[in-house]
C-alpha cells in the first residue's frame, strides 16, 4: 500500500515538470489536491490497521463474564487478587471445627458486629442452630456479599458415615456393621434422627450460593490445598492444624449405599465424587449417574457466571499458581444414539456450532462420519482449547437404538423379525461387521483425562442440560427430539442371552465408568 502511494506521488511529480507554463495552472492545482488526497487516504488506512491490531490483541476479561482470562503480566493478574476478607462456612463431618477454632484464635473468621442488624447476623451465623433453612441462607444478603467464603467438602459416603458413627458412639460402646447400617438407614429415612442433629447431615450443596464467591476445597487434599488458598488471601499459616485423617468403617450394605446416593445425589454430582464406597474403590474410578462432572475437575476449577455478575469459584486441587481459572468455550462430543442430533440442532438454532456444525471437530483420514470419531483422536491443541460435554446412555438401550438408526439399513420387511434383530447386533459386536458412522463405538473410547469433559446422562438429559448450560452463560428451555424411530417392534427384552453376553463384554468399561447395569445379562 505504501509502495503504491509512493509510485503515485512520483508520477504526479514527473507530470508536474511538464506543466510549468502558466496555461497549465489548473493542472498544477489539481495535482496538489490529488497529492493531499493520497496522503490523507494513506493516513486513514494506517490508522485503521493500527486500531484493528489493537482490537485483536488478547486482553483480560472479567471472570464474571464466564470467559477465559489469558494474560501474563503482573499488572493484569492484579485484577484477580482478592479484595474481600475470607470467611469459613462450616460443614459438619469435614473437620471444619479444627479450621474454625484455628481461624477464630487468629481473628480470621470473626467479623465486626455493630447495631441491631449485626446482632441478627451474629445469630444467623451460628451454623449449628436447628432450622428448616440451610445455614448459609440464614445469613443476610449484606453479610453474604461482604466477604469471600470457603467450605470443605468430603466424599458423601465418608462424611455421612463419620457423622453417624459419632452420633452412634454416644449411644453404643462399640459400632458394628449391623448397627451402623441400621442406624444409617434410620437416619436417612427420618426415623432415627433427632431434630437437634438435623444440621449435621444436610447435603453439602445446601451451602452453595452462586451469587457470591465460594471457594470449595476437598477434604481428601485439605492439608495441601488449604495453605494454598490461605496464602492467596495473605493469611498466616502459623500453627495451621493437620486436619485430614484416614478412617475405616464397617462395610456398608447395598441398601444403605443406595439410600445415601438418593439423599446426597447433588453432592456426588456437583463435587465430582464417585458413587462408590471410597474404601472399596478409588474416588475417581467411576462417574455417578445424572452427573454433570468433569473427569479433570479435581485438578482444575470452574467459575460460574451469575445474574449478579459475581462468580462462585470452585477451588481446584492441584493448581500451580492461582486458586481458580475461568471457563473456556463449551463444545459438544457426539456419541451415536445419545440424543446428539437433537443437541446439535438445538445449538444451531441458538447460534452455537456444536458437533457436525463445528468445523474443527474432525478426525482427518478416518473412515465414516468425521464427527463420531473417538475424542482422543482430535489434535491435542483442539482438545485443550475448549471445555467439552458428552451424553452417555445405558449400553443395552443404546444398542437397541442403533438397530433402528435410519443409516444402518435395518428397517426393511426382510429384517423385521427377532432373529434378524439379534444377528444384526451380534455381527456388529463380534467384529464381523464394519462399524460405520461410529455406530457401536464404546462410549469410554471418548474419554480423555487431560481435558475438561462434562458427562451427561441420556436418561436425565433435559435436567442435566438445564444444570450445565447456564454455567457457560447459555440459556436452556427444552430439547426437541429428532431421529425418533416410530413403531419400534423390538426392545431390550427381545435380546437373546448370547447377544446380552456380547453387549456386556464389549461395553464392560461403559457399564463400570458410567454406573450402568445389565440386569438380564447372563453370569
Amino acid at each position: 500500500m505504501v509502495g503504491m502511494g509512493r509510485l503515485l506521488i512520483q508520477l504526479i511529480r514527473t507530470g508536474s515538470r511538464f506543466c510549468k507554463s502558466p496555461k497549465f495552472w489548473l493542472v498544477r492545482k489539481m495535482g496538489r489536491l490529488f497529492r493531499i488526497f493520497v496522503v490523507v487516504t494513506l493516513a486513514v488506512v494506517l490508522l485503521v490497521c493500527a486500531l484493528q491490531v489493537q482490537l485483536d490483541y488478547p486482553r483480560p476479561v472479567q471472570a464474571a463474564q464466564g470467559k477465559a482470562t489469558e494474560t501474563s503480566t503482573a499488572g493484569q493478574w492484579d485484577a484477580l487478587k482478592p479484595t474481600k476478607a475470607l470467611k469459613l462456612i462450616h460443614i459438619p463431618g469435614t473437620d471444619s471445627s479444627k479450621i474454625d477454632a484455628w481461624g477464630e484464635a487468629k481473628g480470621y473468621w470473626s467479623y465486626e458486629k455493630t447495631g441491631a442488624v449485626a446482632a441478627a447476623d451474629s445469630q444467623e451465623f451460628d451454623s449449628h442452630n436447628n432450622s428448616e433453612l440451610q445455614p448459609f441462607a440464614r445469613l443476610s444478603a449484606e453479610v453474604r456479599n461482604r466477604y469471600d467464603w470457603f467450605m470443605v467438602v468430603r466424599h458423601p459416603v465418608e462424611r455421612i458415615v463419620s457423622q453417624c458413627a459419632s452420633l452412634l458412639s454416644k449411644r453404643l460402646s462399640q459400632v458394628s456393621e449391623a448397627n451402623i447400617n441400621q442406624f444409617l438407614q434410620g437416619i436417612l429415612n427420618g426415623t432415627q434422627l433427632l431434630d437437634a442433629e438435623a444440621e449435621s447431615i444436610r447435603p453439602m450443596m445446601d451451602q452453595v450460593d452462586t451469587s457470591v464467591v465460594q471457594h470449595i476445597v476437598r477434604y481428601e487434599r485439605l492439608n495441601e490445598d488449604l495453605p494454598k488458598l490461605l496464602q492467596f488471601y495473605n493469611l498466616s499459616l502459623e500453627a495451621l492444624p493437620e486436619v485430614q485423617k484416614l478412617e475405616t468403617h464397617p462395610k456398608l450394605w447395598p441398601a444403605t449405599l443406595q439410600m445415601i446416593y438418593q439423599k446426597f445425589s447433588e453432592d456426588f454430582v456437583h463435587f465430582n465424587y464417585s458413587m462408590a464406597d471410597p474404601q472399596d474403590a478409588s474416588l475417581t474410578s467411576t462417574e455417578p449417574p445424572e452427573s454433570l462432572t468433569s473427569t479433570v475437575l479435581a485438578t482444575t476449577a470452574t467459575t460460574v457466571a451469575t445474574e449478579t455478575t459475581q462468580a462462585a469459584t470452585f477451588f481446584g486441587m492441584s493448581l500451580p499458581s492461582l486458586p481458580w481459572r475461568t471457563q473456556k468455550e463449551l463444545k459438544f462430543i457426539h456419541i451415536t444414539k445419545t440424543g446428539g442430533s437433537a443437541i446439535e440442532n438445538w445449538a444451531k438454532s441458538h447460534g452455537l456450532l456444536w458437533g457436525r456444525f463445528h468445523v474443527e471437530y474432525r478426525a482427518p483420514g478416518r473412515k465414516g462420519s468425521p464427527w463420531h470419531h473417538p475424542f482422543p483422536e482430535l489434535p491435542s491443541e483442539l482438545r485443550h482449547r475448549y471445555d467439552w460435554f458428552m451424553v452417555v446412555r445405558n449400553p443395552v438401550e443404546r444398542v437397541v437404538s442403533e438397530y433402528y438408526c435410519p443409516w444402518t439399513g435395518t428397517k426393511t420387511p426382510e429384517t423385521d423379525n427377532e432373529d434378524a434383530f439379534n444377528k444384526f447386533v451380534q455381527s456388529s459386536l463380534d467384529g464381523s461387521r464394519w462399524l460405520h458412522w461410529g455406530s457401536f463405538q464404546a462410549m469410554s473410547d471418548y474419554l480423555d483425562a487431560t481435558s475438561v469433559q462434562h458427562i451427561l446422562h441420556f436418561e436425565s438429559l433435559a435436567k442435566d442440560l438445564a444444570r450445565l448450560l447456564p454455567q457457560y452463560g447459555i440459556s436452556f428451555d427444552s430439547l426437541p427430539r429428532t431421529n425418533v424411530a416410530q413403531n419400534r417392534k423390538f426392545n431390550a427384552g427381545n435380546l437373546w442371552p448370547q447377544t446380552l453376553k456380547l453387549i456386556r463384554a464389549n461395553y464392560s468399561a461403559d457399564f463400570e465408568n458410567f454406573n450402568y447395569t445389565c440386569r438380564r445379562c447372563p453370569d
